[in-house]
């Protein structure tokens, strides 16, 4: 565990002496105001519920090390004003309302932020996550609201993360995959301590949108309504989402009819009886529809194809979409080194998918590198969408 953080503000009230922090409290006092005009342009959702302004506390820790450049964040006050800023922005049209509770300093243990290097080798999305999480110090987490850790870098895999377990975290960098700072990551991450999952259905550059086709780097996303009705649920506990496991009361292949109670082709909470009601609830947050709405067979079936397109699929009955690895490094690897470096992947591997392959950043990527970027979009070493895997 992490040595005791040192308070860089303790509380809110002691900001207002410091001008730049004045700002910040403007900027967020701005924002705020913004979110009594939102309702409208969200739609669709009813009830008190989603009319008045719900404001939930945040508290920021700023991960500092003198051994890792990668850990030690170089945040500075207006930096922090501005993300939030954007943040408000994003969550202003469902009247959402994130809050500066506190900032501290958190000190990182040495032979912690050596091991946060070593797993930005191998794999830049979970391990070194749970290396920090492990050393941050429970007892000065914000137990009635949210809390914020911020690093410099998680290397090139992801700019920001939820953890529900234990305590629902939220890590966010602040400098991005990009190599910037990108706020819109830290309101996706805040989405997800709000119950909300990647989209499935929703496009057109929506919050909520993994690494995928359509997702544009703009400063201001939108949000669905139903999307709102299920933050706004979860937001009022005041406290991060926690996953329930609900146990499927049908095989997956009789799963829809069972659940399809009055058999008019679309799942409900409402027509399963108490005994199903929670699995399908989730069932519906996870496709980002409210309690009371909704599920189509196609749908459900499109749901089912994306759950299973994260595992390695056995065959090869999806759309080509690239070459196989093995081609790959038959026509590039011409020192028969096992890896590639950029100009014998040139022609064949995007710049980009490169730099999100070259996990160390030494300049070389090797035939598990790949794999393990095209697992992330639902890609198998053959190169075809992955649509089943094996039972």
């Amino acid at each position: 565990m992490g040595s005791p953080s040192k308070p860089y503000h303790r509380s809110m009230n002691t900001w207002h002496n410091n001008p730049t922090l004045t700002r910040l409290n403007r900027f967020l006092i701005t924002a705020l105001t913004s979110t009594l005009f939102a309702s409208a342009w969200a739609g669709g959702a009813k009830g008190s519920l989603d009319s008045e302004t719900m404001t939930l506390p945040v508290r920021v820790f700023l991960a500092k090390s003198e051994v890792s450049n990668k850990i030690n964040c170089t945040m500075s006050e207006e930096d922090l004003a501005e993300v939030f800023t954007v943040v408000n922005e994003n969550w202003a049209p469902a009247n959402i309302h994130w809050s500066l509770e506190s900032v501290q300093e958190l000190r990182v243990e040495p032979n912690v932020a050596h091991e946060y290097q070593e797993s930005l080798k191998t794999n830049p999305r979970r391990a070194n996550m749970k290396v920090l999480i492990d050393s941050f110090p429970n007892d000065q987490r914000l137990s009635k609201g949210f809390n914020v850790f911020i690093v410099e870098s998680m290397g090139k895999g992801a700019g920001g993360v939820f953890r529900p377990k234990p305590y629902g975290d939220v890590i966010y960098a602040h400098q991005s995959p990009r190599g910037f700072a990108v706020p819109a990551i830290l309101a996706h991450e805040l989405g997800h301590a709000l119950s909300l999952p990647h989209t499935v259905f929703e496009k057109n550059n929506n919050l909520m949108m993994g690494s995928a086709p359509g997702r544009k780097p703009t400063r201001v996303k939108p949000l669905t309504a139903s999307q709102i009705h299920l933050a706004r649920i979860q937001a009022k506990q005041g406290k991060p989402f926690s996953p329930k496991f609900y146990k499927s009361p049908s095989p997956k292949k009789t799963l829809f009819a069972k659940l399809d109670v009055n058999s008019d082709g679309t799942l409900t909470a409402a027509e399963n009886g108490e005994a199903h009601q929670g699995f399908v609830r989730n069932l519906l947050r996870q496709a980002s529809r409210a309690p009371h709405e909704s599920l189509t067979k196609d749908e459900f079936d499109l749901m089912q194809m994306r759950r299973n397109r994260n595992q390695q699929g056995s065959g090869s009955n999806g759309r080509r979409v690239g070459p196989s690895i093995d081609s790959i490094f038959a026509k590039g690897d011409a020192n028969q080194d096992g890896k590639l470096s950029r100009d014998e992947a040139s022609g064949q591997i995007p710049p980009r998918n490169f730099a999100m392959s070259d996990k160390d950043e030494d300049g070389f990527i090797t035939k598990e590198d790949i794999l393990a970027t095209r697992k992330r979009f639902g890609l198998n070493v053959e190169g075809f969408r992955i649509q089943s895997r094996p039972e």
